[in-house]
């Protein structure tokens, strides 16, 4: 929201100032500047502080700010409370282009004046021309609140208002506090439903004596208000539609100022536009009923088409292996938020995956993002496997969401001591997404699900009868982790982190190779193949080190640890069951390229698996194209 109150900070104005005044200033030498105190009593504490830090800025002060010092005033003083940082940094602006800019002695009362000591005074003086400035500080006491009246209208909770947000007898005096208040008291007043209050300083009362400051103001809040239409800057249609439905504000409701901040939220956090505003807030009838104006920017090109390969030389000298996958995601169907989206995985050994998902944006009316996944996967001679997920997803707050699900698989062996298992899922997950790729942030999901599985033991053909396992149901426990995070050091180096945690839990026998978890690849640990290692429990991160912008071109350099651990029946005269516990830790390293363009990214990553023996090296090859 936009309040009647400029936030600008008399730092800023002041910074203004110098920096118009250096502009400005005559060749020349540059003449040093003390900063001591107008008397010489000794003072400890925190004005001893304050002197050491005005000591620095002054040393860095431009020439042509070190003249002759301002007079002070009751009258210059009411007037400095009264400006807001904007007109400050106007008037230094036209004082400086007519050639008279601040001084540093009035610079440096400014700096003892927004630390609350109202009644400093600063004088200059120096030998001659070329000798040393010095600054003589004057601090008085530091000022206290006294009265503070706020004129206007009366309304429910307008004092218990009053009295949170604005400073209580006795509290220091720091101007640029007032700021951050009254955009508080303002937002409490649209809180209360006057999305048009204003705040007016009517009278400042500087006791100079007794260190007392006394202000009034007037809180301007006019009629309560009621929510009217909703608009965007999107042709009218399902786009406009979608955003209004999406937003969640429900016409003819009071006015709420934090259902408006939590609307904006709402509609950036789905990611579906290249920017969502502030809104503009405008009166339709009078000013009981108020239309919101949401100013979107829609993505230029938002489908992406994915492909991703990896080649390599095979482990037993045969030549050249590929293996990648394909992506193709539609995030915005007719702008109405559906999403589709299919991909295709095969590792060049024999084992491809083929699946599609579908997501309803508010399913039924209701807050929940409700998505369907279906899956089809081969391995060549070990298994066939189908699967279906349902999710609902609900935003709870700011990045955070909750994701409940359900989900079915069945699989078929055509080999094995299994001829088929089903498995029945229920799922729980907490979610975080990460809201800028370009700033330092965090995304990751924490996923719980339990399962129910049967399994159809293979009948053995000579006999004709099933294998002594016969038929079993089983519960399981699925437990899937993953974060990852990216912190800048500046413009254009960043540190990237990549983890997931994986694991399987039956009840004692092995877990089939249909139902346990593979990694390593493009997206995981680079080079080796795409899902070359397997397990009923994995690990596996990456640590990049990346130079450039993520929406420019960057280089990085990657490191990336695995581990895997499963079990395998291997029975013995003396014990049938016997299980043995496989495990090992994997590695890769190497070096990456991102290159970005308007209509499309290549991505090059070169990995060698934990040894430098480039004949053994993988590139990972990912072309990314939006339409």
């Amino acid at each position: 929201m936009t309040y009647g109150w400029n936030r600008r900070r008399a730092s800023e104005a002041v910074a203004l100032a110098v920096a118009l005044s250096l502009s400005c200033a005559a060749s020349g030498a540059s003449r040093p500047v003390t900063v001591r105190w107008a008397e010489p009593a000794a003072l400890a504490g925190e004005l001893d502080r304050y002197l050491r830090e005005d000591q620095a800025w002054a040393r860095q002060l431009p020439a042509a700010l070190r003249d002759v010092s301002l007079p002070v005033s009751s009258k210059e003083l009411e007037a400095w409370l009264r400006t807001s940082a904007a007109q400050a940094g106007a008037g230094a602006a036209a004082s400086s282009a007519s050639g008279g800019g601040r001084t540093a002695a009035s610079l440096l009362r400014d700096r003892w004046l927004a630390r609350g000591h109202l009644a400093a005074t600063v004088t200059a003086a120096q030998a001659d021309s070329v000798g040393p400035l010095e600054l003589a500080v004057a601090p008085g006491p530091r000022f206290e609140h006294g009265e503070v009246v706020v004129e206007g209208a009366d309304f429910p909770g307008r004092q218990r208002l009053l009295e949170t947000t604005l400073p209580r007898a006795g509290a220091p005096v720091r101007p640029e506090e007032w700021d951050d208040r009254v955009e508080l008291l303002l937002r409490g007043a649209g809180e209360a439903g006057f999305p048009f209050a204003r705040w007016a300083l009517k009278d400042v009362r500087v006791d100079v004596e007794r260190g007392v400051l006394d202000i009034t103001g007037i809180l301007f809040t006019g009629p309560r208000a009621v929510l009217g239409a909703q608009s965007c800057d999107l042709p009218d249609g399902r786009g406009a539609a979608f955003v209004r439905r999406a937003s969640g504000l429900v016409t003819g409701r009071p006015w709420r100022e934090s259902e408006v901040r939590r609307a904006r939220a709402r509609l950036s956090e789905r990611g579906l536009w290249a920017r969502v505003g502030e809104p503009a807030v405008y009166a339709l009838s009078g000013l009981d009923t108020v239309g919101v104006h949401w100013p979107i920017t829609p993505v230029e090109r938002p489908n992406r088409f994915a492909a991703v390969l990896g080649l390599s030389r095979a482990r037993d000298g045969g030549g050249s292996r590929l293996s990648g996958q394909a992506e193709l995601r539609l995030p915005n169907l007719a702008g109405t938020g559906r999403r589709l989206e299919t991909s295709w995985f095969d590792d060049g050994r024999g084992r491809s995956r083929l699946t599609f998902g579908y997501l309803e944006p508010l399913a039924f009316g209701t807050p929940l993002d409700m998505e369907g996944t279906v899956a089809h996967e081969v391995a060549s001679d070990l298994y066939t496997r189908i699967s279906l997920d349902a999710r609902a997803r609900l935003a709870v707050v700011a990045a955070w969401g909750l994701e409940l699900g359900l989900g079915w698989d069945r699989g078929t062996f055509p080999v094995g001591e299994w001829q088929r298992t089903v498995r029945w899922r229920a799922r729980a997950a907490f979610l975080r997404r990460r809201a800028d790729p370009d700033r330092s942030g965090w995304s990751a999901a924490v996923g719980f699900e339990s399962a129910r599985r049967q399994a159809v033991a293979a009948v053995d053909t000579l006999t004709e009868a099933a294998t002594p396992a016969g038929g079993s149901v089983e519960r399981q426990t699925l437990l899937d982790l993953r974060g990852e995070g990216e912190i800048y050091f500046g413009p254009t180096v960043s540190l990237a982190v990549r983890a997931a945690y994986e694991e399987v839990d039956g009840e004692g026998a092995p877990i089939p190779l249909s139902e346990q978890y593979r990694f390593g690849g493009a997206r995981s640990v680079r080079g080796w193949r795409e899902g070359e290692f397997r397990g009923e429990r994995v690990a596996h991160g990456s640590v990049e080190l990346r130079v450039g912008r993520y929406s420019q071109s960057r280089l990085y350099t990657f490191f990336d640890l695995g581990y895997f651990r499963f079990r395998v029946l291997e029975p013995t005269l003396e014990d049938t069951e016997r299980l043995v516990s496989r495990e090992g830790t994997v590695r890769g390293f190497g070096l990456g390229l991102e290159t970005r363009a308007a209509g499309g990214d290549v991505l090059l990553a070169v990995g060698l698996p934990g040894v430098w023996d480039f004949e053994r090296a993988m590139l990972h090859v990912s072309l990314l194209q939006s339409f």
